[in-house]
């Protein structure tokens, strides 16, 4: 749903009334941005109105989600909530502070240990699959945190829902497994 001047407009036939999804820095979540058809008879040079298609695309294909509805904080560790907004912003550094020096990244069946490996891991996933992270729901047990994650971007079937298992010692990422 687009909205401008208090009109709306449909996104793929849907029709909904909620604003659309923000992060938790409050910023729109931008996937694509096209323009569609919206008649507006107080615009009389275009019928066009330009809008930004966010996850709420994404919410509407899984039936999870109201659109516009604001997503409950989880609880997640510093360190994981850091992992992922640091992710999200293609922030290499940023993540690699989340992490124990002598971390361990297992992924599509492949470990990588320590900052070196891990790096070149994440650099390799941004590169061949560009992507973002959007954290679904955790449930902590001591150590290890489990979180349902969508991920979208540019790859066939896309999005996804993953699970990261993620292990904390000492305020720092020590292990994540991606499945």
């Amino acid at each position: 749903m687009a909205q401008r001047c208090g009109r709306q407009a449909e996104i793929d036939g849907r029709r909904t009334e909620a604003a659309p999804s923000r992060d938790r820095q409050n910023r729109l979540q931008i996937i694509d941005s096209q323009s569609i058809h919206c008649p507006d008879p107080f615009i009389s040079s275009s019928d066009n109105i330009p809008i930004i298609k966010t996850i709420v695309e994404v919410y509407l294909q899984s039936h999870q989600t109201i659109v516009g509805q604001e997503e409950d904080k989880m609880d997640l560790p510093n360190c994981i909530q850091a992992y992922f907004e640091a992710d999200n912003r293609n922030d290499l550094e940023v993540l690699m502070a989340t992490m124990s020096p002598e971390a361990i990244v297992e992924d599509e069946h492949r470990r990588h240990a320590g900052p070196e490996a891990i790096r070149n891991w994440w650099i390799e996933a941004k590169r061949k699959t560009p992507h973002v992270n959007a954290p679904i729901d955790a449930t902590t047990t001591g150590d290890v945190t489990q979180v349902r994650t969508r991920v979208s971007g540019d790859f066939p079937g896309s999005p996804v829902t993953l699970l990261f298992t993620f292990t904390v010692a000492n305020d720092a990422i020590a292990r994540l497994e991606i499945a």
